[in-house]
């Protein structure tokens, strides 16, 4: 019977401790890698924030070109938190006896340690063996202190010894953008968090370094905008409208007030849309879930989502990976949602009265949809279909009918005209409105990202007056539906040539 070995594994660690408000937390990330890894060829070439058998590359690296680039295997992520009366010395401690804990769990042959903790680093270095051999007294008298912890630290270290895993322990500049002392510190972060909530269970991750490296966010392409708005008046936001969808409300806010500290004032680069999903956005599920636990004195408040945070791969990551449980308040005095890289996931409108502007122009784009959905326009409304101005079809040999966006509309294509139909003073006209990319119409990214899915759009045409008219796109899919307009410079006045042809 042939006898095959296990391959041989190294890791590298990077430890951290962190200490707020008399509240500590613990954090190990690191990757582990086959020592006896004969494809060189596919590996990456040194790169910063590459990982080598030294670690990840770091800036302005004077032996970047002699670092052997490794392919990890894993990639691990560990945190817990610490209760009161411990100090920054003791979470660093305890971070790096968790990371030695981890290389014996995973059967590690080498084990890298990097700490920004010169305290930890030479007391196992240096001290460790004299404080041993002394009876764990210092030298001007007086035991050492955290001695509990370095006598776990020493046994750890004959544990090693015994199970032939060789290691070392190295500092590095702690908050110098190092990619590994970063990512370790916000795993302390999250560390730090728990401990403020009381909670000191040890949370640990163990992924396939290819899917964590390459982590995509994955949306809806409806989902577009980069604000998401909510309030919390619903149990659950996982709830299907009456028409079976699942609804969302989004926004683009204006450069004048990116923050919407001012949510529903009118500013003329803002817009507003309303997407139905056959699916749900999960992610979001996860955010108001979370948010509607941990929120106090809400009062019917609208809250915002930044779904340029949310969506970013390491918090949509975190949020996906921990069910939204290491998103916290930021502070006491407001429900301002924030995570461990300290990104303002939330943001609770404040002052709010002005937001119910937003509110109802979100409610306006929903009865209009609805109107659209159920072919039950106004008497006022008219909805005219400009799919082929957006998008060339094309008959493939089996038949099949495949959208192309069209080659008008260009990575620099800012806006588009369509050509809409309008009665004045009671005789047909037909006029040219001005679409926006990302404000009235969905950006290009978002055209051209749902053509395979049958898309249609159509503009909504809403008579104000017999001079005036106001305009909403709405796009269809297999998937659901986005209506969409720029609410405060929708408003189509004609002008006195226009309304001489129907004199």
């Amino acid at each position: 019977m042939e006898v095959t070995s296990l391959p041989k594994v190294s890791m590298v660690l990077y430890t951290d401790g962190g200490f707020r408000q008399n509240v500590g937390g613990w954090g190990v990330h690191g990757y582990s890698y086959t020592v006896d890894d004969e494809d060189k060829k596919k590996k990456k070439k040194p790169a910063v924030g590459v990982p080598t058998t030294t670690g990840y590359i770091i800036k302005d690296d004077p032996k970047m070109q002699q670092r052997e680039v490794v392919r990890p295997a894993q990639v691990f992520e560990s945190f817990g938190g610490l209760l009161p009366e411990t100090t920054n010395n003791i979470a660093e401690m305890t971070a790096t006896l968790n990371g030695m804990d981890l290389a014996v769990s995973q059967g590690a042959e080498k084990l890298l340690i990097y700490t920004d903790s010169e305290y930890v680093t030479k007391g196992l270095t240096q001290y460790l063996n004299k404080w041993k051999s002394n009876g764990w007294q210092k030298a001007t008298g007086g035991e050492v202190a955290n001695k509990a912890l370095w006598v776990a630290l020493d046994s750890k270290l004959a544990e090693l010894q015994a199970k032939n895993i060789h290691y070392t322990f190295q500092w590095v500049k702690g908050h110098d953008g190092h990619r590994g002392n970063v990512m370790a510190d916000y795993m302390a972060t999250r560390g730090v968090l728990l401990g403020k909530n009381n909670d000191t269970t040890p949370r640990h991750n163990v992924q396939d370094f290819g899917e964590y490296d390459k982590y995509k966010a994955d949306r809806h392409r409806f989902v577009s905008h980069a604000r998401w708005y909510f309030n919390l008046s619903d149990e659950d936001l996982l709830k299907v409208n009456e028409h079976g969808f699942y609804e969302y409300c989004f926004g683009h806010p204006s450069k004048e007030d990116t923050d919407q500290v001012y949510l529903g004032k009118a500013l003329a680069d803002t817009a507003f849309s309303t997407v139905w999903l056959k699916q749900p956005e999960t992610c979001l599920d996860l955010v108001y879930t979370r948010v509607k636990r941990i929120a106090t004195n809400v009062y019917g408040n609208a809250f915002i989502g930044r779904l340029d945070n949310i969506y970013s791969p390491f918090n949509h990551k975190e949020i996906m990976d921990y069910g939204g449980e290491l998103l916290f308040r930021a502070n006491k005095n407001d429900n301002d949602i924030t995570n461990c890289t300290g990104a303002l996931i939330v943001r609770e409108c404040n002052p709010p009265a002005i937001s119910y502007r937003a509110v109802n122009n979100l409610m306006y784009l929903n009865k209009c949809l609805t109107e659209f959905h159920t072919g039950k326009l106004s008497i006022l409304s008219k909805a005219y279909d400009i799919t082929d101005l957006i998008y060339e079809k094309e008959t493939t040999k089996k038949g099949e009918v495949k959208f192309n966006l069209s080659k008008s509309i260009k990575q620099i294509t800012k806006a588009i005209k369509v050509p809409v139909s309008c009665e004045v003073l009671n005789k047909p006209i037909t006029v040219d409105v001005t679409l926006t990319l990302g404000l009235d119409v969905p950006n290009r990214n978002t055209l051209a990202g749902i053509s395979e899915a049958s898309p249609k759009i159509h503009i909504m045409v809403i008579k104000e007056s017999d001079v005036a008219f106001r305009y909403l796109t709405i796009m269809s899919c297999d998937d659901g539906y986005c209506i969409m307009a720029n609410v405060y410079a929708n408003l189509r006045i004609l002008s006195k040539a226009e309304l001489d042809k129907c004199a």
